[in-house]
């Protein structure tokens, strides 16, 4: 799947007529999204360093010229990592609930040239707000129900690129450095990678 998606990109980059570049109103984005989720390393006895959690993703950007535009951001992912026993070494499933939502707002850089693809950078400033509770297994394992949830200040830089199929439709690729600082007993900040992919929709147009 890993080298199938690039591929997929390419073909379809290469099989698309060339799309005269106009600088759209808006954008509205929607797709799925990976993330790698840094927390504390407080968990690496339990076998934990990183959480993978997938979800969804959705921006909306109001362009203010061809190259400089504002962006709505926000995204979900959801997990249920596996727990090493730090005492048998037993790997525990099913035993926790954990997601990760975004909200952030901030400038969007973009490249329009004459060509299908459309490069873009953003930094997005907002909120993290990270959820955690047990399952019912977990809280018979556990000996008793858990349920935590925190919201903290957080950074979204990164960026990506547009393939455009028509004027009002574009496949987009995303990455981006998630920068939270949640309370985990160490430095209080934590590196995540955040990948997403959708489509794109193009309303209106600044060139008339």
């Amino acid at each position: 799947m890993n080298r199938f998606l690039p591929v997929l990109i390419l073909c379809l980059a290469s099989t698309v007529p060339a799309i005269a570049q106009t600088t759209p109103q808006f954008e509205i984005f929607g797709g799925g999204t990976w993330i790698r989720a840094d927390i504390s390393p407080d968990f690496a006895a339990f076998g934990v360093t990183h959480v993978n959690a997938a979800g969804w993703n959705v921006s909306a950007t109001e362009n203010i010229n061809r190259w400089f535009g504002g962006t709505m951001d926000f995204s979900g992912g959801y997990s249920r990592p596996k727990i090493v026993d730090p005492v048998t070494g037993t790997s525990l499933s099913n035993l926790s609930n954990a997601s990760l939502h975004t909200f952030t707002f901030g400038p969007n850089f973009t490249y329009r040239h004459a060509g299908r693809v459309v490069p873009f950078g953003r930094v997005l400033l907002g909120a993290a707000t990270a959820r955690a509770s047990t399952t019912s297994k977990g809280a018979l394992v556990l000996g008793a129900p858990e349920k935590i949830s925190d919201t903290r200040f957080a950074i979204v830089a990164g960026g990506g690129a547009d393939i455009s199929i028509s004027r009002v439709v574009a496949i987009r690729g995303t990455v981006d450095w998630l920068r939270s600082t949640f309370q985990d007993f160490s430095g209080d900040r934590q590196n995540s990678l955040r990948v997403s992919a959708g489509i794109v929709f193009r309303f209106g147009s600044l060139e008339h």
